[in-house]
């Protein structure tokens, strides 16, 4: 029998986290870790990418 999650959706995290190095967050973690549902950023997570793609320009949490 086909399943999307088992023959699509675990293989794609699989895949993103081993050859790109993404993190994977459980909905129960990412639970624990939201501010609020009301924004669908996670802020502190996108203040991090942010620094991380931008850090070379100077840019800091700060500005982020």
């Amino acid at each position: 029998m086909y399943s999307e999650l088992k023959n699509v959706e675990i293989p794609l995290v699989k895949t993103l986290h081993e050859k790109l190095g993404w993190d994977y967050i459980s909905s129960a973690d990412l639970n624990n870790i939201r501010e609020t549902f009301d924004n669908p950023f996670i802020i502190p997570y996108l203040k991090e990418a942010i620094v991380k793609l931008n850090g070379h320009k100077g840019i800091t949490e700060d500005h982020a």
